[in-house]
């Protein structure tokens, strides 16, 4: 009798949902996000991923980023790698302001973090790391962290940026998979981010601050950094990104840069053998 009922109900909710001639409310977001899905199977693209990014594996690297209303940090041990992003002015006071939300610069140090490690990924010589490979990153904004991993959200701007990023993941070699570490743990990216307090006299702003100083900071605290190298987004993706933060509207279809940026020795920005006008002060988000 109890298997009948849930049965009858089970039905019941079925025909009221399918049968319903009730018109249904569609937001424009969702619209939009099913317009880029019809479009996408329209064109005949193949639904597909690598067999390697879907079952459990041991992660070929991983790293470790944060955010702060200063800059973004974002470093990885494996592939021995850094990412020091500053603020300029306008973003500092967006922040400061509330125009834009702290959690949506920790999804975009998570972004970072994919991309510097797909660039080493595919400028490495074959056979540096496993097939398809699959890297966690760390991030101890858990709203960020859901974020990336649903890839759902209820921010506008937010939801932007995923626009963006899945236009680097579909087909991707590289899977990125969100983990979170509490802020009390993520010692060495916090220090990035918030390199203004690793001055003797900590600074308030860094956005006029010379990119070789900060830099400097951050080995006197952190020696083995000094052999790592530098990782500068490719001005388009800065531009993209800047894209984000700046404009209320919804952006134009979001395209995926062929060039994600370089990698540069420490050694190399302070001896000015890297054209200056590459870590200037307008190498800023």
């Amino acid at each position: 009798m109890l298997y009948r009922l849930q049965h009858l109900k089970m039905r019941l909710e079925c025909e009221l949902l399918w049968k319903s001639r009730r018109p249904i409310t569609i937001t424009a977001p969702v619209r939009e996000a099913i317009k880029v899905i019809y479009d996408f199977l329209v064109a005949d693209n193949k639904w597909e991923c690598p067999i390697g990014h879907l079952i459990p594996r041991e992660m070929t690297s991983e790293s470790y980023g944060d955010s702060s209303q200063l800059a973004i940090g974002v470093v990885s041990d494996d592939i021995k790698a850094i990412i020091l992003l500053p603020f300029s002015k306008r973003l500092c006071n967006l922040l400061k302001s509330g125009d834009v939300h702290i959690n949506t610069m920790e999804l975009i140090a998570l972004f970072l973090a994919y991309i510097m490690f797909l660039c080493r990924y595919e400028n490495s010589p074959e056979g540096t790391f496993a097939p398809h490979p699959q890297i966690k990153l760390w991030g101890d904004s858990m709203s960020a962290n859901k974020w990336f991993r649903t890839f759902s959200t209820n921010s506008p701007m937010a939801t932007k940026a995923l626009r963006m990023f899945a236009e680097y993941m579909k087909y991707s070699p590289v899977s990125p998979v969100p983990n979170h570490i509490s802020g009390i743990d993520n010692v060495q990216a916090d220090d990035l981010s918030r390199v203004n307090k690793l001055f003797t006299h900590e600074k308030e702003f860094i956005y006029d601050v010379p990119y070789t100083t900060l830099l400097q900071q951050v080995y006197r605290k952190y020696s083995k950094m000094s052999n790592y190298s530098v990782f500068l987004p490719h001005p388009e993706i800065l531009s993209d990104l800047s894209s984000l933060v700046y404009s209320d509207s919804l952006m134009e279809p979001p395209k995926k840069r062929k060039n994600y940026g370089r990698f540069f020795q420490g050694s190399c920005i302070f001896s000015g053998s890297v054209n200056s006008t590459v870590y200037s002060n307008s190498f800023s988000l």
